[in-house]
């Protein structure tokens, strides 16, 4: 069985869903450090003039856990994100067919970083046809630190290739 292992991102790219479609399963690492100003929490969108980054604002500290990162509710930033989308996206094609999806993300009340990209990630796979499981590193509760950590989890989803 071959896994795939990745930390979560707002707005999972081509790639990155790419990644989990050819994999057996998928493992979000959810529970590892906090990396500031990374793609945890924002990401890029194309428009008119070129690129334009869309950043969750977050209350985090040095050294926190990405499962213990909160969302600042400031400045309506989901509203701002949903707007950004729309306006660089609604004529194309499909927009239409994600629009209500994207709308109820984008106006719920998110206060854990983790639990938005999550809700992200679920709807994108689900809307490009990925059957890939997904599991939470964090509901595996392996120990180890990099290749340890990742071999730990590759055993512990029944993976022999990753």
């Amino acid at each position: 069985m071959l896994a795939a292992i990745h930390q979560l991102h707002y707005l999972p790219w081509l790639r990155y869903l790419e990644k989990m479609a050819r994999a057996d399963v998928f493992v979000v690492l959810d529970d590892v450090q906090y990396t500031k100003n990374g793609f945890q929490n924002r990401n890029k969108i194309k428009h008119a003039c070129g690129w334009m980054y869309l950043t969750v604002p977050v209350r985090a500290r040095a050294g926190q856990l990405l499962s213990e990162v909160e969302i600042a509710q400031v400045n309506h930033w989901n509203i701002s994100h949903w707007r950004a989308i729309e306006t660089n996206y609604r004529r194309a094609p499909f927009f239409e067919d994600h629009a209500p999806a994207l709308r109820t993300i984008y106006g719920g009340t998110w206060t854990r970083l983790n639990d938005l990209t999550w809700e992200v990630l679920s709807y994108l796979r689900a809307a490009v046809g990925i059957a890939t499981p997904l599991v939470r590193s964090s509901e595996l509760a392996v120990p180890g630190e990099a290749t340890d950590r990742l071999v730990a989890i590759c055993r512990a989803v029944g993976a022999d290739r990753y």
